[in-house]
């Protein structure tokens, strides 16, 4: 784990179509986590939403996590305009999600 949040951002995972209609949505999102499962600690998780001050992922189980402030540090890059697409984070793409404790902020997820 150590070794993992040493690391440079690499992008997303995958990139998923996200249909408009919720049944099909969850499919989507299912269908993409089946292929990438959870590792550990590290969980995986499709964006639905995403700017420079918040990511909104769902996971698997249908959770939402929200991605803010420090959570965001790991992945700024891939939150700039100016990103290249292929490590953008955006609606539909496959991210690995690490809870992040530290006392004094409480619990964060971390993309």
């Amino acid at each position: 784990m150590d070794y993992e949040r040493r690391q440079f951002y690499r992008g997303p995972e995958q990139f998923v179509d996200l249909p408009t209609n919720p049944k099909e949505l969850e499919e989507a999102i299912d269908d993409a986590l089946t292929e990438h499962p959870d590792n550990d600690d590290v969980l995986s998780a499709v964006v639905t939403e995403a700017n420079p001050k918040k990511i909104v992922a769902i996971r698997q189980n249908g959770e939402s996590i929200e991605i803010t402030g420090e959570g965001l540090k790991p992945a700024q890059s891939g939150l700039s305009d100016k990103a290249a697409p292929k490590i953008r984070i955006r609606p539909g793409a496959v991210i690995r999600v690490a809870l992040h404790t530290q006392e004094h902020l409480g619990d964060h997820p971390v993309a």
